[in-house]
């Protein structure tokens, strides 16, 4: 998989999917609101770390082109792909390797898990986190335009 995302990378093809979803967001909130939700439904059925790997220089450009600090869009990028990936059983290695412990131990106190077993109470979850992560972020990383500040 990081062999395709260095490709997408190099033909720019992410980008090009990307940018009508992106689009010229008014403010960091909003960005943050129309990057992370598509990573976190991606994430759910792919490796999280090739999705965040190929939407680096992505965030980059988008944060350049947009008027908006990058630092408020990465570190949301990647806890939005956490928050994704927990909510299906292949999003993560971690929900992996729980069923794997959990088919091997005969006296399990519950069934393997299916795929999409979590979802009931994972899917709410990484709904408050990233709308959290939306209006948290901009605070907490201090929200400046390229522009005008660091």
């Amino acid at each position: 998989l990081f062999v395709v995302a260095r490709a997408l990378e190099e033909t720019r093809a992410v980008e090009l999917m990307l940018r009508p979803l992106l689009g010229r967001p008014s403010g960091h909130v909003t960005a943050l609101l129309r990057l992370c939700f598509p990573v976190a439904v991606v994430s759910a059925f792919l490796n999280n770390t090739p999705i965040v790997a190929m939407l680096l220089p992505v965030s980059e450009t988008w944060a350049a082109r947009s008027n908006l600090s990058v630092k408020v869009l990465l570190m949301p990028l990647s806890f939005a792909s956490m928050l994704g990936g927990m909510c299906t059983l292949i999003g993560t290695s971690t929900n992996l390797v729980l069923n794997s412990q959990i088919e091997a131990d005969a006296d399990a106190p519950l069934p393997p898990l299916s795929m999409f077993s979590m979802t009931l109470v994972a899917f709410p979850a990484a709904a408050v986190g990233l709308l959290y992560l939306s209006l948290a972020s901009p605070l907490a990383f201090r929200a400046t335009s390229q522009a005008g500040g660091p």
